[in-house]
């Protein structure tokens, strides 16, 4: 097993063998734990089925006393035609200790830096671990995401030009602080403060202009520091949400 990668236990596997020898119990009468090497198979084969090449493919497997080997995480890159400085995203999140549904992961990394930012969270096609028609289920939620994100894919692109042209003044600066300190649980007040730094004087120069995409991309270097996944993709998931509406582009 690879070894432990943050203090929350998790930890890094691709490895589709490995994986599939990995068998999580079932938590009652009515649940169905789906193995992730099967998940992962699922997934993969769809992308496959569509001509969708993926690459920079990472997973991460929960380690810990409480949900030990329940939850899987995957995500990997898919490069976009006419886009040179940002990846897409796309995974998904097998939880089979019934605190979350499988889950698409929708969003696009920016290689200057090797932020991640999961724009979207496809909730709305997960499937809850229950009956005997939890794999046919998934598998029926994966087609259906693999539709919609290539016309995710088209218009985040556009979301992101957008992004880049758009002044985000201090009185946005201020407006998303305050929206992060009221709404967003998973942000912090020191990395709240740690933004404010990153967007002052960021880490990578091509982040200096002072844009939607500039402050976007503060938050998820700030981000990186979270050692949990869950509670990162939350954060991201939440400022994408708001820095889309202040620029007006959600």
């Amino acid at each position: 097993m690879a070894h432990v990668i943050n203090e929350k236990n998790w930890t890094p596997i691709i490895d589709m063998e490995e994986l599939n020898g990995i068998h999580t119990p079932s938590l009652g009468n009515r649940h169905t734990p789906v193995n992730h090497g099967t998940a992962l198979n699922l997934f993969k084969t769809n992308l496959e089925d569509r001509g969708i090449e993926i690459s920079n493919e990472k997973g991460l497997l929960s380690n810990g006393e409480k949900d030990f080997h329940m939850n899987y995480i995957f995500i990997a890159d898919i490069s976009m035609p006419d886009v040179s400085d940002y990846v897409m995203n796309f995974g998904f999140v097998n939880f089979n200790n019934r605190q979350k549904s499988f889950t698409l992961l929708l969003g696009e990394r920016v290689m200057v830096c090797s932020n991640e930012c999961f724009t979207h969270q496809l909730a709305d096609l997960g499937r809850r671990h229950i009956g005997d028609s939890a794999i046919e289920s998934i598998t029926e939620k994966i087609d259906m995401g693999s539709n919609r994100f290539l016309d995710f894919a088209d218009t985040r692109v556009q979301e992101i030009n957008r992004l880049k042209e758009y002044n985000f003044s201090e009185e946005l600066v201020g407006k998303a602080l305050l929206d992060f300190h009221r709404n967003a649980s998973d942000i912090s007040n020191s990395n709240i403060g740690r933004i404010v730094a990153e967007y002052d004087n960021p880490c990578h120069d091509e982040f200096k202009g002072r844009t939607g995409w500039d402050f976007l991309n503060a938050c998820t270097e700030t981000f990186k520091g979270i050692d949990n996944p869950v509670l990162r993709m939350k954060a991201q998931s939440h400022v994408s949400k708001t820095v889309n509406e202040l620029c007006h582009i959600a």
